[in-house]
């Protein structure tokens, strides 16, 4: 935890910062979704997962389910991961 003093040059180096390059700024305010918006994105993830297994497991069985979310499931994993990490 940072001290009063610390807290107070930084909210003024933030306002200068916001003063005098806005666009900068905006930049990094854009750049993490709320967390709504990522609840949405994994919600929708989930969904095509379970979609794509339902087609497979219908169509060839239930190994195939299980081949497709595996195969699914190895590249989310590490994109999840990698996105994770590559936050500031």
């Amino acid at each position: 935890m940072i001290s009063e003093s610390e807290q107070r040059r930084l909210a003024e180096i933030e306002m200068v910062l916001r003063r005098d390059d806005p666009a900068f700024v905006q930049r990094f305010d854009k750049r993490s979704p709320t967390p709504r918006r990522r609840h949405v994105w994994v919600i929708l993830a989930i969904l095509v997962v379970s979609a794509v297994a339902a087609v497979a497991a219908a169509l060839d069985g239930p190994g195939m389910a299980v081949i497709v979310v595996t195969v699914i499931g190895s590249f989310a994993v590490p994109f999840g991961l990698w996105r994770r990490r590559a936050k500031p």
